[in-house]
């Protein structure tokens, strides 16, 4: 491999753990002669640490499984090839039943700390290890968040899309639209600009989606959008019940000042939880039925609201308000009750053709400024 007294490892073959023996002969001018021999193996240099990650970030009990992932790969100076042996444990013991890079999300429960230890070998010599940790949360779905919290507090919190949108002007629960056992989320941004100048939109959040703490609208599960310029779709929300009577909640959304039936006549939406597909986004004028207000600026769906099951049918039935209709006098302000039941073929209902109304007394009531089940 040489023939000096030096000898440059890097232009041999010469690996770790390899044998060198260096021979050093003398001969002098008279023909006598004599050597030494010395021997040495090549040391090992261990590879080094790994970067190494845990996801999800915000695991859920049951429904996720943990992946302890490479992010950069450990580096060997002495050009080994690097695998790597992963280790488990669960508040702080060592669980040797895992010992690949997947736990199955079955394995995992609330409250639990796990931590993955990736240790890189190159065959000759382990390197030092990389540790990642999580800790397992609960599926937490709407109806478990706490009765009274500072904002500050807030499990989640959903921000707007746009400058202007006023999200949340109008929040309700949704009740389970989905039919998996989780409250879901309705909340309002009646200034939104997506389908028009102030046409607003409503987005739905599932219970079984929540992750991240602060989550953007514009990844909610489902977003209903205005028809057209000034309905302010979503100035009122609310969970509607079952009104088909097939198991899963209905959502109601209204549009006070929708001009279909006339100049801010007002206009109200039912969409029936069955009707919600793999399209995210829905224009309202597919809504499985809508309520459209008697006359001019009567602001028709200022207000909508469950009114539970009146007539005891076994379908929920559905509260719309008209604050600004004049028929008990200027503004003295109008409700209508629909019962599901009575629900056609017909997908566009005038309000003159409601079970029943319930008119203000006097000028500037507002009557149905306020809507709600009576149980």
């Amino acid at each position: 491999m040489g023939s000096t007294d030096t000898l440059d490892l890097t232009t041999t073959s010469a690996m770790p753990e390899d044998s060198l023996v260096c021979t050093a002969s003398a001969e002098d001018s008279d023909g006598g002669s004599a050597s030494e021999t010395a021997g040495i193996s090549i040391a090992n240099r261990a590879p080094s640490a790994p970067s190494i990650s845990l996801s999800p970030a915000v695991p859920i009990a049951g429904e996720d499984d943990l992946l302890c992932s490479v992010d950069a790969d450990s580096t060997d100076a002495d050009g080994n090839s690097v695998t790597y042996d992963y280790a488990w444990s669960v508040n702080g013991v060592v669980n040797s039943s895992y010992s690949t890079d997947t736990v199955s999300a079955s394995d995992i429960t609330a409250e639990e700390v796990w931590v993955c230890t990736v240790t890189p070998t190159d065959g000759i010599d382990t390197g030092s290890s990389a540790s990642a940790s999580v800790t397992i949360q609960s599926p937490i779905g709407i109806t478990s968040c706490p009765s009274s919290l500072l904002a500050s507090e807030a499990q989640y919190t959903f921000v707007g899309e746009n400058a202007g949108d006023y999200a949340g002007y109008s929040v309700s629960s949704a009740g389970d639209v989905d039919g998996d056992g989780l409250g879901d989320l309705i909340v309002g941004a009646y200034l939104n600009d997506d389908a028009g100048s102030y046409a607003g939109k409503a987005y739905l959040i599932l219970g079984a989606s929540l992750r991240h703490k602060s989550i953007n609208l514009s990844q909610a599960d489902y977003s209903f959008v205005g028809e057209g310029d000034g309905d302010r779709a979503g100035y009122s929300v609310s969970s509607a019940g079952d009104v088909d009577g097939d198991g899963l909640d209905d959502l109601i959304i209204g549009a006070h000042q929708n001009a279909d039936g006339g100049s801010d006549a007002g206009k109200a939406y039912l969409v029936f939880g069955s009707s919600l597909g793999s399209d995210s986004t829905i224009d309202l004028s597919g809504a499985d039925y809508s309520f459209v207000g008697e006359n001019d600026g009567d602001y028709a769906g200022v207000v909508v609201s469950a009114a539970g099951d009146v007539d005891g049918d076994d379908k929920a039935d559905l509260l719309i308000a008209a604050t600004h209709n004049d028929d008990g006098g200027t503004r003295a302000g109008k409700a209508y009750l629909v019962l599901g039941a009575s629900l056609g073929t017909s997908a566009t209902i005038d309000l003159s053709g409601a079970d029943y109304s319930f008119l203000g007394e006097n000028d500037n009531d507002n009557a149905g400024t306020s809507l709600s089940s009576a149980g």
